[in-house]
Order: structure tokens, then sequence, then C-alpha cells
């Protein structure tokens, strides 16, 4: 099972948010963890999806995955430098963000 190769292979475990009606549940801290971290990933995602433009035309595979690894290291660059931006403004008031040299 899918579940059983990422935990052998990287050490995921995989906790799925079950349905009220199953006998089984989660501990309520676990439930709490799984809804925020959840969120925190359909937030992150849905952002980054809003930054796509409406279509990669490429002609080959490999012309595809060149845009799209062009396009998140552009938008990686552009958060970086966001960040840092914010970080001599305020000086180091994000310790999240390492100083740039």
């Amino acid at each position: 099972m899918c579940k059983n190769l990422l935990f052998e292979n990287d050490q995921i475990m995989l906790l799925p948010l079950r349905k009220k009606n199953l006998s089984h549940q989660h501990a309520p801290y676990c439930k709490q963890m799984i809804k925020r971290t959840r969120k925190i990933v359909e937030t992150s995602i849905s952002c980054v999806q809003g930054l796509f433009p409406k279509a990669l035309a490429a002609r080959t595979s490999k012309g595809f995955e060149f845009k799209l690894i062009m396009f998140l290291l552009a938008k990686s660059c552009t958060d970086y430098f966001t960040a840092a931006r914010l970080w001599t403004q305020t000086g180091f008031k994000y310790s999240w963000i390492q100083k740039p040299y």
C-alpha cells in the first residue's frame, strides 16, 4: 500500500482526516494537527496555482517540465527578495529569514 511505502522509504506517515461516522477516530489533538496542517498546505497550493498562467504552452514534455521548473524558480526568487526587503526594512524582526550575503 502507498502509506506503507511512504513510511518505509522516507518515514512519512500519512494521516488522512477520517469521516465522523467511523468507529476508529484519531485523538482530538491529532485531529486538530491534521486540520491545521491541511489548511496550510491547501492555502499554499492555491496561492501557487493563482500565480500560474492559464496555460503553459509547450511542444514537448521536456519543454513543459522546463517551463514549470523555471516558473517555480522565478517564484522562489521573487519570494526570497520580497522577504529580504522586509528583513532590511524591519531589522531582525523575522528570525526565519537569513541575512542575504
